[in-house]
């Protein structure tokens, strides 16, 4: 960690200490919505694959091969305590339509491909494969490899993770941000392209329920508690116009005294002129 602060303060003051053998496990907030963000961990549930089925389209490449190995090699990162893990790579044509409804679905595969078949065309969002506002559209198309996450067309519990490009070229643009360090923390959105530069763009940014996207760094301060200084997210509160009843309590409290007053003072004068009179 490359900022100043972590070198001069002490180390309890930190928010938790990471070893190379730690494993911070995250569950996936599924009210947040579908999002790029959540990878790996949406193919992830306690410290197992999550019904996680790796889907080859025909013709099967070296390129498509490539990138579901090195995927599922990330992937395989996160499962610490088992030896061994069940997952199931095939070509899509062999999936039944029950093994579609059941599984979470790593989609590989040449980009024509899919849309020349009628059962896996839905997996793509209708932005890339029908006409829409993308600017240059029909470059991307034979230029750019993709990364589209959406819910299952099969299931809409579950959710397709596909990697598509024209050939194994585009496929490899867009598959390192399955697997690279320095690039698979970037991920984001429903729909990402990735070019000849290898830089990835969104085309379909996050819903507004991202909470990552929304995170801002600079709203984190920190309190004090039980001695040691937490870390704590700045959450703007609405300002509210005072409540009525609140008006009447404060009317209340002041002229309660000024009338008793006023009759103390009237019963002190009443007394006087009672003495005089007597």
């Amino acid at each position: 960690i490359g900022d100043p602060e972590c070198y001069y303060y002490h180390p309890e003051m930190a928010w938790f200490t990471l070893y190379n053998d730690t494993l911070l496990y995250l569950p996936v907030d599924e009210s947040q919505g579908e999002t790029l963000a959540n990878y790996p961990y949406m193919f992830l549930k306690w410290n197992r694959f999550d019904r996680l089925v790796v889907a080859l389209m025909d013709p099967i490449t070296d390129g498509a091969v490539t990138a579901a190995v090195n995927a599922l090699a990330f992937l395989s990162q996160s499962l610490r305590s088992p030896a061994t893990a069940d997952i199931r790579m095939t070509p899509a044509k062999s999936l039944s339509e029950a093994d579609r409804r059941e599984a979470n679905l790593l989609l590989v595969g040449a980009l024509g491909a899919v849309m020349g078949d009628s059962a896996w065309l839905p997996v793509l969002p209708k932005e890339l494969v029908e006409r829409s506002d993308i600017p240059g559209r029909a470059d991307l198309l034979n230029t750019a490899g993709f990364l589209a996450l959406s819910p299952s067309p099969f299931e809409p519990a579950r959710r397709v993770l596909a990697v598509v490009g024209r050939s194994d070229r585009e496929i490899g643009y867009a598959a390192p941000y399955l697997y690279a360090p320095g690039k698979v923390e970037w991920v984001r959105g429903t729909l990402a392209m990735v070019g000849g530069d290898h830089e990835l763009r969104v085309l379909l940014p996050p819903g507004p329920a991202d909470a990552v996207a929304r995170f801002d760094p600079t709203k984190v301060r920190f309190e004090e508690k039980d001695g040691r200084l937490v870390p704590v997210v700045e959450v703007p509160k609405p300002v509210q116009p005072p409540a009525r009843y609140n008006v009447a309590y404060l009317v209340f409290f002041i002229l309660t005294p000024v009338l008793v007053l006023l009759v103390i003072l009237r019963l002190r004068a009443l007394s006087r002129e009672g003495r005089g009179g007597g």
